[in-house]
């Protein structure tokens, strides 16, 4: 077990030291490894990129890089609120507006990336996961994208890539009602 710790420690410091010198990049938690306290941290590292809706930071990583993130609250939507100084009234706003527009208010709601890391991973994935984000932190945005961003909402207008069109039309076994990513999958015949 020491051994596992000592691995994913020595992970998760690069990769918080990496997104250190990235420009715009803001994490979450406890972020300096030199902290005494940085030793009892998990693996676990949530952070989001100024002007850059967190859902589509999500969506690039994954196919600019292949690097798999959770975006949103992450079931944890008090805390994340709170980290992200998200005013209660807003809270209280967004809930009747997701009941009458799913579809297109779940998108705007605050959230962060997070990158989770584990055994399966290496050096060289960091540095991949790095690369990757410095890429898509320098690719112009829209005004659209930057005001969104600002609050640290998600976009609706996801781009719809060859991958994500793709992924909508996997071969599926018999079951009905499926949801990836708020889109029903129907199983093909």
């Amino acid at each position: 077990m020491p051994l596992i710790e000592a691995t994913e420690r020595e992970l998760t410091r690069r990769l918080l030291t990496g997104l250190a010198g990235l420009p715009g990049v803001e994490i979450f938690g406890l972020h300096d490894p030199a902290d005494p306290r940085f030793k009892s941290r998990g693996p676990i590292v949530a952070f989001s990129l100024q002007h850059i809706p967190y859902n589509l930071v999500g969506q690039e990583l994954a196919e600019l890089g292949g690097v798999g993130v959770r975006c949103g609250c992450f079931c944890a939507h008090l805390l994340v609120k709170k980290l992200m100084h998200v005013h209660p009234l807003r809270s209280y706003a967004a809930d009747p507006a997701v009941l009458l527009a799913p579809k297109f208010i779940t998108p705007l709601l605050p959230g962060l990336v997070r990158l989770s890391l584990g055994l399966e991973n290496e050096p060289a994935d960091i540095e991949s996961c790095l690369q990757t984000l410095q890429r898509i932190a320098s690719t112009p945005r829209s005004w659209f994208e930057r005001f969104l961003s600002s609050f640290h909402n998600g976009t609706p207008f996801l781009p719809h890539t060859p991958s994500v069109l793709s992924c909508r039309t996997l071969p599926l076994p018999p079951l009905a009602g499926i949801c990836i990513d708020g889109v029903k999958v129907q199983p093909t015949q």
